[in-house]
């Protein structure tokens, strides 16, 4: 990991997830306020874009690059997470002051051919290393499939446009290819083979192939559960409950496979893996249509399952990732924000989440907004908390050379 520290990607990185917050901040803020000259829906395709390209894959990018690229292609990787940079606050900046026209579409597609290049890189590297386990090997492919494959949703939007299908279920269906297959294939599949690489790569015994390819390849029909909200036809329900049912069933069998070493993971890695489950369990009860129906009618649940993904299993994950590496240095600091941060990621899902599902029992919770926003504020709060902490971690390891 030392070439990622060398280009203070880190730095870049941990930066991302404080302005990602800060989005986050104003677009809560922006709920119960008029804040004059910024456009809500501008802010939130930048606050998306910017998570997916800034915070998720260059974390997810340079923590996988880092544990399997040989000496001689770190330097392309850097061309591909230089190159992730750039496009993630071209973004950021375009669709902030412009939402979606011309210079948001280049950025965004140059973050497109930059996780191409990325992918081809790694698969390169995938050639020339034997250090990860199969179960890692099939993770990592399969992450890296879904990562160009989601590309096809926001490729499809502009033919769409000019077929004049813009405001469509169809074009809303697009959107949600590249949101499922970016957060249920690509994010979810690199956090797991990142945590197989670190914790699982040597384990004696490993769940089968065909376990792996379930888990991998159920995601392929899952993307149906996103169409549940133009209340289909049966059987797309059907095929949706299989999908989801077939991806419950595998990681139940690789986590039943592994409960002892499970339960010796660090706090960050039990949320995660619980939160993997939770959204397991979800995706899987809103397949039975009247579920399905409710969920997608309330706006909190659908941010609730965005954010149970990013804030529940990412952002562990690669938080967990950078203490291993050394990014982060050891302490009760760390400690008290890990702590915090659970903490707070947890009562924001809960409110979320439990305000919907009060108003099936006819209880009516009052405006959630100004709570939202506080945690909104505190998670920022830890986010300086980690940026702070990794400066404070690569200060202490350059004193310690130069000793």
């Amino acid at each position: 990991m030392d070439w990622i520290s060398k280009g203070r990607y880190h730095y870049w990185a941990g930066g991302s997830f404080v302005v990602l917050a800060v989005f986050g901040v104003v677009l809560r803020l922006m709920h119960i306020a008029f804040v004059p000259h910024l456009n809500y829906i501008f802010l939130l395709h930048a606050h998306s874009h910017f998570a997916f390209a800034g915070w998720a894959f260059l974390g997810l990018a340079m923590l996988l690059a880092g544990r399997v690229s040989p000496v001689q292609r770190r330097r392309k990787f850097l061309y591909a997470l230089n190159a992730t940079l750039v496009s993630a606050y071209g973004m950021l900046v375009s669709f902030s002051f412009q939402g979606y026209k011309t210079v948001s579409i280049i950025f965004s597609t140059f973050f497109i051919l930059s996780t191409y290049y990325f992918t081809r890189q790694f698969l390169k590297s995938l050639k020339e290393t034997r250090q990860l386990s199969k179960g890692a090997r099939q993770l990592t492919l399969g992450a890296l499939f879904f990562l160009c494959f989601s590309s096809l949703g926001p490729l499809a939007l502009e033919p769409l446009m000019v077929m004049g299908l813009k405001g469509t279920a169809v074009y809303q269906d697009a959107i949600y290819v590249y949101l499922h297959f970016q957060l249920n294939g690509w994010m979810q599949l690199a956090a797991i083979a990142l945590v197989e690489i670190t914790y699982f790569n040597m384990c004696p015994t490993n769940p089968r192939r065909w376990v792996y390819q379930l888990l991998i390849w159920s995601n392929l029909p899952l993307y149906l559960i996103f169409t549940l909200w133009s209340n289909p036809a049966g059987w797309v329900f059907l095929i949706a409950g299989i999908a989801a049912t077939g991806n419950l069933t595998a990681w139940f069998m690789i986590c039943r496979g592994r409960k002892a070493r499970l339960l010796k993971l660090p706090l960050l890695l039990k949320v995660a893996f619980l939160a993997i489950t939770l959204k397991t369990v979800f995706q899987t009860l809103v397949c039975i249509p009247v579920i399905g129906r409710w969920a997608f009618s309330d706006r909190n649940i659908i941010i609730g399952y965005i954010h149970l993904l990013t804030l529940g299993i990412v952002t562990p994950v690669i938080l967990d990732q950078f203490k291993q590496a050394g990014f982060f240095g050891a302490g009760k600091k760390l400690q008290i924000i890990n702590g915090s941060y659970i903490v707070l990621t947890f009562a924001y899902l809960v409110i979320l989440f439990v305000e919907p599902a009060l108003k099936l029992v006819g209880i009516i919770v009052q405006d959630v907004e100004p709570q939202l926003l506080l945690l909104s504020i505190l998670l920022l709060l830890c986010g300086v908390g980690y940026f702070g902490l990794l400066i404070l971690g690569s200060s202490k390891k350059s004193e310690a050379v130069s000793v």
